[in-house]
């Protein structure tokens, strides 16, 4: 007794493929996306579903990172607009992280957060989300009580804050305090 299987191969990864857009169209999505991101965060969801507007929030995000990474994969390496779609990728990414930490998902925030690190290291113009997503990388794993971890990740956001505010006031001290 055998049935023919009417399932399609590939039916769980039927997702259609991201196409690149222009790079105006890119910065076009980026800024409303971040504007409708930073709305979502404002909502103070309900108690019985307290993760409602953190999972649009997800949404939004994870379909800009997608878009970023597609035009990142199209524009030829190490070109103006391969460093913006993935900076911009890098930045969804991060708040992707935060998104998963709020949601109580720390592998997910883990690897999301790993990914801003990796795309915004040595991006002077977005020195503080490089900071943040180190930041919130060692709370989650200062979280699982790795404080080994957690400490190299928060020493490294300190130092990676203190070059960003050396930087910024064109190479002066960088804080009070510094030892």
């Amino acid at each position: 007794f055998a049935e023919k299987s009417t399932m399609q191969s590939g039916f769980l990864s039927a997702e259609k493929p991201v196409t690149p857009i222009t790079p105006a169209e890119l910065e076009a999505l980026f800024t409303t996306t971040q504007a409708e991101a930073k709305r979502l965060r404002a909502i103070l969801d309900p108690e019985e579903t307290p993760y409602e507007s953190r999972y649009e929030e997800r949404s939004v995000l994870t379909s800009l990172s997608k878009q970023a990474a597609a035009n990142e994969s199209a524009s030829d390496s190490g070109s103006a607009e391969a460093r913006r779609a993935r900076t911009m990728r890098a930045l969804a990414d991060g708040q992707l992280g935060r998104n998963f930490m709020d949601t109580e998902e720390p592998g997910s925030a883990q690897a999301k957060l790993e990914s801003a690190i990796e795309g915004l290291e040595g991006v002077a113009e977005e020195a503080v989300a490089y900071v943040e997503a180190l930041n919130n990388l060692g709370v989650v794993w200062c979280n699982r009580g790795e404080a080994k971890t957690a400490l190299e990740l928060l020493e490294r956001a300190r130092d990676a804050h203190a070059a960003a505010v050396k930087a910024a006031n064109g190479g002066a001290a960088a804080a009070e305090g510094d030892d």
